[in-house]
């Protein structure tokens, strides 16, 4: 039978591989990820596995650091650069770096995963969808605007 990690690394992979199949570019990605964050919902026990695995792996001893460390490290890369391609367009939020934009978009999304664990009632989509607009410069009718 498959480690813990191991599954959970094969069910990464697997979203990961998906996910770039679906979001181009970040204008894709609030679909994307409100399709991942019900799919999340659908297996809550491998959401809390996964919260409480990466959280046991902060320690660097921990068997699973290194993988957390490359992963995160991974998703933040790919992240800045779609970052990156906002600002160069005019489309990420004042002086926000996208580095650390970034950094924000991962921190949002494993908190409301977590934050749903504690309460299945609480929506999640929508307040990813608000932190979005928070990010992205979007003017009066909706669409991405410049500053």
């Amino acid at each position: 039978m498959p480690s813990a990690p191991a599954v959970l690394a094969e069910r990464d992979a697997e979203e990961w591989r998906y996910g770039v199949s679906r979001v181009a570019d970040m204008d894709e990605l609030l679909p994307y990820l409100g399709e991942l964050l019900r799919h999340h919902q659908k297996s809550p026990e491998l959401m809390r596995l996964w919260i409480e695995l990466a959280a046991a792996a902060s320690r660097p001893d921990h068997p699973a650091h290194a993988y957390f460390v490359q992963r995160y490290g991974k998703g933040r890369r790919y992240f800045a650069q779609g970052m990156r391609e906002k600002a160069d367009r005019g489309e990420l939020h004042g002086n926000l770096a996208p580095d650390h934009a970034a950094i924000l978009l991962q921190s949002v999304l494993n908190g409301l995963q977590l934050q749903w664990l504690l309460d299945r009632d609480l929506d999640i989509v929508g307040p990813m969808r608000a932190f979005l607009d928070l990010l992205f410069q979007v003017n009066g009718d909706g669409e991405p605007g410049g500053v």
